[in-house]
């Protein structure tokens, strides 16, 4: 099936992310049709779940052009099906009457970059965590370790404050 939607800004941005973070975790070129086939299948057993409300996704500035807000998609028949069933029961979450096609793109293209970023961040602080932990054995007087985990502090408070994590 071919669809094609108004989105906002925000989720033309999103959707660019999202291809950025796809191919960059994939190498190879992802479609806007592959980008949202792969977003639904991610997120799809998560639908129930999710606290839509709470959903918050960085992005970085990209060029989004006028013809970028009306996106042709070139779905299989079971995401279309998907995709409807989620605009069926989305406005139930949102506590809204109805929704459009665009906003459930919108949701689910966030909800699998929030999953993107919150992984990410995880292994960051995982990897900063590890590397703390090895300096502090006893061999390190409680200054030095106090130090290091100060440093480490810090490194952590830079890498939100430029939204890396």
């Amino acid at each position: 099936m071919n669809l094609q939607v108004r989105i906002s800004i925000d989720t033309a941005l999103i959707l660019e992310e999202l291809k950025d973070a796809y191919q960059k975790s994939m190498g190879i070129n992802f479609s806007k049709s592959d980008v949202l086939i792969k977003a639904v299948n991610d997120t799809f057993n998560e639908w129930h779940t999710t606290s839509w409300n709470n959903l918050s996704v960085k992005t970085k500035k990209h060029e989004i052009s006028d013809g970028a807000l009306r996106p042709k998609f070139s779905l299989p028949y079971e995401i279309e099906n998907k995709i409807i069933y989620f605009k069926e029961i989305l406005p139930k979450q949102l506590t809204s009457r109805s929704v459009t096609l665009g906003v459930c793109i919108k949701y689910i293209l966030k909800l699998a970059l929030f999953n993107i970023q919150k992984d990410k961040a995880n292994t960051i602080n995982e990897i900063i965590e590890s590397s703390a932990a090895k300096y502090q054995s006893n061999e390190y007087s409680n200054e030095t370790k106090s130090a290091i985990k100060d440093y480490m502090d810090s490194i952590l408070v830079e890498l939100e404050n430029h939204q890396f994590i």
